[in-house]
């Protein structure tokens, strides 16, 4: 008897950096920047604080870390280190990890670093919840393309734009196309939108095996420009490296959801063709995605998050997305209906002297 749970194997190839984000940020006295080995040192603080406590320096080192000086407060903490005379022999046995600094410009002052997610033993990994966030995208815009209930969708977007805070914009039409595409278990005494009636319930994907530390690398954002011109930003993240194996495993529950390979993969191509059709071709130096390309994490941009151009034409779409983002404080959104794509902005970053979308991956099922 066949069994209705399937079982694969998963592997994201990683063709761009991929960042998922712990939510945590590393400031400056948190870390320390070798640029001559082009690698940041980060430290554990409860080893570094019984380190400090055993030479008498926990009041100084609180003292720097409130920054109650202007000079200390602006101190890096190699420069607290040397000051207080602790090496690197002292130092080392408190370290977390160290991370390749990158192509990110060595030569500026140090900024805050957004640390990826990791397990109890400091290793990278992807939580299950944002590889199934993205697959869960791409499934709704593939379903919602070919759905009757386009008007009705289109009509309520439209009017929830009027929506004042940022934070509650089109949540609840967002709500309503995800419960009209994939809540259709219909159990009883219970509303059509609430979350036990949802198919992909039955999509169940595990967290990835973890990578070694040394795959992760340091980028820096970069906004690139309909014209080519770049804007670095003062932000660094954790990111694996391209060219990395990221492997986890899905199961789907064939009794609650209807979902086989071949539709995974023909939405990824579909979501893919769309991606590029409606956005990255506004960029005349995108490669046309490849069959099974996704993009996963933070910093894919908001062209990857969304099913609005499964919805609505190119120019709807376009506008759409412009009143959305204009509504975001310091937006220079406002303008892009007139340049013909909305963010007028691709995310990206440097790794090895080639620039490179965040999150772009390949995926295959066995």
């Amino acid at each position: 008897m066949e069994s209705f749970l399937k079982h694969y194997e998963v592997v994201l190839h990683t063709t761009g950096p991929v960042f998922v984000g712990s939510g945590k940020q590393l400031d400056k006295k948190e870390y320390i920047l070798d640029r001559q080995k082009k690698e940041v040192s980060v430290f554990h603080l409860g080893k570094m604080y019984e380190g400090l406590e055993k030479r008498h320096l926990t009041d100084k080192f609180q003292q720097y870390l409130l920054g109650n000086e202007k000079i200390l407060g602006r101190k890096m903490l190699i420069e607290w280190f040397r000051d207080n005379r602790v090496s690197e022999t002292d130092y080392e046995p408190w370290l977390r990890y160290k991370v390749d600094c990158g192509d990110f410009m060595l030569q500026k002052g140090t900024l805050a670093i957004a640390e990826c997610v990791k397990n109890a033993n400091d290793q990278p990994y992807i939580p299950g919840s944002s590889i199934k966030g993205m697959l869960r995208t791409i499934l709704l815009a593939y379903c919602a393309e070919k759905s009757n209930n386009k008007v009705l969708w289109k009509t309520q977007i439209s009017g929830g734009l009027d929506e004042k805070k940022q934070k509650r914009l089109l949540s609840s039409q967002k709500q309503m196309i995800e419960s009209d595409v994939f809540h259709l278990l219909q159990r009883k005494a219970v509303k059509t939108e609430n979350a036990v009636n949802d198919i992909m319930s039955g999509f169940i994907v595990s967290d990835s095996d973890p990578v070694s530390v040394e795959n992760l690398v340091l980028c820096q954002k970069i906004d690139v420009f309909l014209d080519g011109k770049q804007n670095d930003i003062n932000i660094l993240r954790e990111c694996i490296k391209p060219e990395i194996d990221i492997r986890f495993q899905l199961t789907i529950d064939s009794g609650i959801c209807p979902f086989v390979k071949d539709d995974i993969m023909q939405a990824i191509d579909y979501f893919g063709d769309q991606y590029y059709n409606r956005f990255l071709s506004k960029f005349s130096f995108s490669d046309y995605p490849k069959e099974n390309e996704v993009w996963l994490g933070g910093g894919c941009g908001f062209a990857t998050k969304t099913v609005l151009h499964s919805i609505f034409d190119e120019r709807q779409a376009t506008k759409i997305t412009s009143k959305i983002l204009s509504k975001k404080k310091d937006s220079h959104n406002a303008k892009d209906v007139q340049l013909g794509v909305s963010p007028h902005v691709l995310k990206c970053t440097k790794y090895a002297g080639k620039m490179y979308q965040f999150g772009k991956c390949e995926l295959q099922l066995f």
